[in-house]
Order: structure tokens, then C-alpha cells, then sequence
């Protein structure tokens, strides 16, 4: 039986902080190199699930508290953070994301395990991905009527807070949101200790009255607004990082909390490469709406006068971008249960999205481009890229 060590024995070796050891579950102590010594994991079957793809968060209306209509003009006043005002018009665009816990699988083989994450408003609980939702979005500066730079647009999130009040153990409740790499006030940075500065954004909604915090990121470069105010052109376009993330940054717990499940990705493009949905497709979420309701495509397409090649090309471009479209409905009065079998298993194996290398490889099939491209998206949405 090997000697057991106490966390104080380890302390009077020196053994602590070496980064070699590692106190087992039993006070033994092993070699953090010796796999041998490690507690096995779990074992599971390879390509039991899809792999899960967070979707874009949908956005929502300007909050009621956040703009004043005037009845006559129809004109709308924005009024929310004084310091965010001036930042805030018709451009912005916003969501409203909860943090909550959740019991999720890992893996099929595995059991419950409960997180703490964010999630779209928009996104039932049962579908919620373990990340939160994954923003994309574009860099300013938009321009104003008369075709020059403003410093009103960027993306403006409202975060709820909804995890246990009465939390002990690994992790605490108290929630501020950083966004890691971005350029934002210093009100929505997520300042690890900033409970007294502002409106206090550790907010509870179980038996207390619902609060919120607001968060600007008004993705514009470095220097503009100082320009923007001088009124002299910018011309350094400085820096413009792309892939950024958002995570919980209350001090002392920022590793715990991001580890319980508090992050997700924040995807900002310049115009020459953006691929935001959000952008691209002015109609992703009426497309959302109605594959929802499972209307033909034909009517869709017809609504939207797009083409019905227009129609499924958008329609890959939302299910790339990570949001599920359950295309069955239609998929189903297209192809038997065989032939969409033979298709999804093409396109496990295959090293290309090109459907024309799949009519040669599927031609004893004779499947139309049609067909094959609503196998695509099926394929994207339950299996990602």
C-alpha cells in the first residue's frame, strides 16, 4: 500500500506548485506524466452524435425601455446608458441572452451533467447548445444619410441573470460579461470588480425583482470616435480583431465560471470578409420562421421572389452558420428513407462540399442538384461542417 500524503506534507516537500505531482483522490500521489497512475475515463463510441454547432443568436426589438416612438413621425428616440446613447440608432442591432444551469449530455454515453450557460431568448431550453450562442457581426463604421461615417450601429446585448441564488461549491452567481479582445466602455467590459461602479450586474430573477445588465460593443477601430469628435477623417484603421469570445470575468472566479460553461464566441468581420448570416441574408430569419412552421419551399421562395436555387443556397449558409433548420418535412416528399441514407453517408466520407462530384459519385442514384442540396443542409444541420 503506497503512503499516504496530506496536502500539508506536500507543502513541507516542496511538492505543491512543481507541476510533477498529483494528489489523487486517495492521498496517493502520482506523476502528472504517468497515465498509468491517472484515473481512466470514461470510455465512448467514436461518432455517436453530431457535432454540436452553436446557433447565432436571433435578434430582438429595441427594448421599451431603450427607445421612445414619437407618435407623429414614427421617429425613434433611443434614451438607454447615458454613456451608450450616442451609440445606439436604427443600425444597432440587439439580443437579449440569459445565463442560466442546465443538466446536458457531453456524449450519449455519458450521464447529465449540469452547466452553467448562456442562451438566446430566442432558444428553447431543450436545444440550447452547451456554448452560448455564437454573435456574428460586422465592424463599423455605418453610414449616415448623407453617406458618412457614424458612430451610432454595433450590437447591443441585454444579459439576464437566472443561475441558483443560494449557490455554494465551485463557481459563484455574482456575473460579469467580458468581451475578450473587443474595445468597448468601460462599462461593458466586464471589470472583474464591478459591483459598486454601476448598476450592479450580479442580478437575480428567483425571488427577488428581475434586473438586467446592458452591454455596448459598438465594433468600431481603435481611435475613431476620438476622430469622429474632432471631425478630422480616420485613417488608421488600427486594430480590428475578428475572433473574439465572451466569457463571465468576476474577479476571483473568471477560470471556475468560464469552466462551468459561462463562454461563447463573438465573430467580428470587416466587409470585405464578412460571412454573418445576419448581413448576408436579410431574410435568415423569416426563412427560420417558416421552415418552422414547415411551409413548402416553393411558398417560400414565392414569398420572398427568390429563385428556388437562391432559396437553398441561403438556406446552407444559415444551417454553416450553425443555426438548425429541420428540413424533414420537405426532405421527406423528395427522397425515401434509403436514399437519404445513401446521401448522409456520402457526405460523412467525402472530402468536398461539391455537389457536383457527389452526382458523379451518387450517379447510379440519378439525384437532381436539387435534391442533393437539401440532403447538404440536412447534412449541416444535424452534423456540422
Amino acid at each position: 500500500m503506497q503512503p499516504r500524503l496530506s496536502r500539508r506534507d506536500m507543502l513541507k516537500l516542496g511538492l505543491i506548485g512543481t507541476g510533477y505531482v498529483i494528489l489523487g483522490p486517495n492521498g496517493e500521489v502520482s506523476r502528472s506524466d504517468d497515465d498509468v497512475s491517472l484515473p481512466a475515463s470514461p470510455f465512448t463510441r467514436p461518432w455517436a452524435a453530431p457535432l454540436p454547432v452553436p446557433a447565432e443568436p436571433i435578434p430582438v426589438p429595441p427594448f421599451a425601455d431603450c427607445v421612445t416612438v414619437d407618435p407623429v413621425t414614427g421617429k425613434r428616440q433611443y434614451h438607454c446608458v447615458p454613456e451608450y446613447t450616442r451609440f445606439v440608432d436604427n443600425d444597432t442591432t440587439f439580443f437579449e441572452i440569459v445565463a442560466e444551469e442546465r443538466w446536458v449530455k457531453f456524449h450519449p454515453d455519458l450521464p447529465y451533467t449540469s452547466i452553467w450557460g448562456y442562451r438566446d431568448v430566442n432558444q428553447p431550453v431543450e436545444t440550447a447548445s452547451i456554448l452560448g450562442p455564437t454573435f456574428k457581426a460586422r465592424y463599423g463604421p455605418f453610414l449616415d444619410g448623407d453617406g458618412k461615417p457614424k458612430l451610432a450601429g454595433g450590437v447591443y446585448v441585454r444579459h439576464h441573470n437566472q443561475l441558483p441564488l443560494n449557490h455554494t461549491g465551485f463557481g459563484v452567481t455574482r456575473l460579469t460579461v467580458h468581451h475578450h479582445g473587443g474595445h468597448h466602455f468601460s462599462r461593458a467590459d466586464g471589470f472583474p470588480d464591478n459591483n459598486d461602479a454601476f448598476a450592479d450586474p450580479v442580478v437575480y430573477e428567483n425571488d427577488r425583482e428581475p434586473r438586467f445588465y446592458d452591454y455596448l460593443m459598438p465594433l468600431l477601430d481603435p481611435g475613431f470616435v476620438v476622430d469622429k469628435d474632432a471631425g478630422v477623417p480616420h485613417t488608421d484603421s488600427g486594430e480590428t480583431p475578428s475572433t473574439l469570445w465572451y466569457h463571465d470575468h468576476i474577479l476571483d472566479f473568471t477560470g471556475q465560471n468560464a469552466y462551468r460553461g459561462l463562454a461563447g464566441f463573438f465573430l467580428a468581420f470587416d466587409d470585405g470578409a464578412l460571412k454573418s448570416v445576419v448581413n448576408k441574408s436579410v431574410n435568415k430569419v423569416y426563412i427560420i420562421q417558416q421552415v418552422d412552421k414547415k411551409i413548402p419551399l416553393e411558398t417560400i421562395a414565392k414569398n420572398k421572389d427568390l429563385r428556388m436555387d437562391a432559396l437553398l443556397e441561403d438556406m446552407e449558409t444559415i444551417a454553416g452558420s450553425g443555426t438548425k433548420l429541420n428540413l424533414n418535412y420537405a426532405v421527406d416528399e423528395m427522397l425515401d428513407e434509403y436514399e437519404q441514407e445513401e446521401i448522409v453517408e456520402y457526405f460523412k466520407s467525402c472530402e468536398t462540399s461539391s455537389l457536383q462530384l457527389a452526382q458523379q459519385e451518387l450517379s447510379e442514384g440519378n439525384f437532381t442538384w436539387e435534391q442533393l442540396k437539401i440532403m447538404r443542409i440536412k447534412f449541416l444541420s444535424e452534423y456540422g461542417m
